[in-house]
């Protein structure tokens, strides 16, 4: 029976990972594709004989969410499997890490190890110590702490190792330029004591940001070392998004999203020189107030040049700080980063976060139009504001989300200006709006974005 549910969830895994980054269909310079699912079912059996009475472990976030890995990892020319399971004894729950190599097509336990912690976290690929072998990074959830642990082991001829342990909130695998090599950032919030019991009173409790960058060095034993850490904003709680993007001509640099409050958001940018630095932090308050923004409305490359842009939000008329978070309407401005100072503002108008597209506007239109949403029927309406009445005025046009199947027979007076192939982006025009702001159906086409 077990087996039969394995088969069952490693199809629909693979099935829905079709579009996406998932653990069989990572960019190929990560991952190649298994050969059907013989190797599965031939894994299973090994581990079955071995260890019974396992259950196969899932990471829960990341490119990565299955509980196998099938490629060449120390690339010599035979197929690695990297598996996760559990066993339980006495109630107590032990996760496992088991490599495994097929020759003469044959799969064989090459290592076996338990790992710290009650979980996996995520899981990433990388060659690290640049010697074309593919290193793999785990992340271990811990019990009772507001850490992880990371778990960076090396597969070569000689064997397995474990090349490092670190404790973190976030990581990734990134290039700063601060080595000929891949390194990694870790990055951890805590306190004097990272215990979970002993942070409920948070205002006893010395918060430190911390981010650090290591990297390898491919001698015998691939020695870690450190290139520097920093501090940063000390008032995060979270972590949205880690993405590494130019910065400069000839520098990148980490974009990180991290909140401040439930919300509120600021993004920081960690650059290698000489160390690892944040650029915004300002170490006089222990904060990064300068692109701080009461939206939680993540930094991104809204005009596909290749650069990330940074968001400045403002509240639109007809909400206020109180209406639930998910119900309002943000204008907002994006600004792209010259030479590491924030410069231009590339854009501005109205982001939809939840059906993924963006309305570029002239910057008039901050204070004198707002908008209405409503998910259910995915529609977002524009119209003016009425400052006489204090409420929404004029509707000057609305834009819906179709299924693509939908629309052809169902689009109630709408009419297509983009599309992908799952969905329609289509836009009604009020047209008794005679007010300044009216646009066009071209109009509209040439201002919509989909991200």
């Amino acid at each position: 029976m077990k087996k039969i549910l394995f088969l069952m969830l490693s199809c629909v895994v693979m099935i829905n990972f079709s579009g996406c980054a998932g653990i069989f269909d990572a960019p190929a310079s990560l991952m190649s594709p298994p050969k059907g699912l013989g190797d599965l079912v031939e894994i299973e059996e090994v581990l079955e004989n071995s260890h019974s009475g396992f259950e196969f472990s899932y990471p829960t976030v990341g490119e990565y969410r299955n509980a196998v890995m099938i490629d060449d990892f120390n690339n010599d020319g035979n197929r690695d499997a990297v598996a996760f399971y559990q066993t339980t004894e006495n109630k107590n729950i032990t996760i496992h890490l088991c490599v495994l190599t097929k020759k003469n097509d044959e799969w064989k336990i090459k290592f076996d190890s338990a790992l710290s912690g009650i979980g996996i976290d995520r899981v990433e690929t990388a060659d690290i110590c640049s010697d074309e072998s593919k290193e793999f990074l785990i992340g271990c959830k811990l019990n009772n702490t507001l850490e992880q642990e990371l778990n960076v082991y090396k597969m070569d001829k000689l064997g397995v190792q474990l090349l490092t342990q670190e404790r973190y909130t976030d990581f990734c695998v990134c290039d700063l330029g601060a080595s000929k090599k891949p390194q990694i950032a870790i990055f951890k919030l805590g306190s004097q004591s990272s215990s979970v019991s002993q942070v409920i009173d948070s205002s006893i409790i010395k918060n430190t940001a911390t981010a650090k960058l290591i990297s390898f060095s491919y001698q015998k034993d691939s020695i870690p070392f450190a290139l520097g850490s920093a501090n940063f904003d000390t008032n995060v709680i979270s972590f949205s998004k880690l993405e590494t993007a130019p910065i400069s001509k000839n520098q990148n640099g980490i974009f990180v999203d991290a909140a401040v409050s439930k919300d509120t958001m600021i993004t920081e940018i960690f650059y290698y020189d000489q160390t690892i630095k944040a650029l915004f932090y300002d170490k006089r308050n222990n904060s990064t107030k300068f692109t701080q923004r009461n939206s939680l409305i993540e930094s991104k490359d809204i005009n596909s040049d290749g650069k990330i842009e940074i968001p400045k939000s403002y509240l639109c008329n007809g909400y206020s700080q109180d209406t639930e978070y998910g119900d309002r309407v943000y204008f907002t401005e994006w600004y792209s980063l010259d030479n590491k100072k924030m410069s231009k503002r590339v854009a501005s108008g109205f982001l939809n976060s939840n059906d993924n597209y963006f309305i570029k506007t002239a910057d008039s239109w901050l204070g004198n139009v707002t908008a209405k949403k409503d998910y259910d029927s995915r529609e977002q309406i524009f119209c003016e504001w009425d400052f006489t009445k204090k409420d929404f005025g004029e509707e000057i046009f609305r834009i819906k989300v179709f299924v693509k199947s939908d629309f052809s027979h169902n689009n109630s007076g709408y009419t297509e200006i983009k599309s992908n192939d799952e969905e329609v982006y289509a836009v009604k025009i009020n047209k008794n709006y005679k007010g300044k702001y009216k646009v066009s159906l071209e109009d509209i086409k040439n201002q919509i974005v989909l991200l």
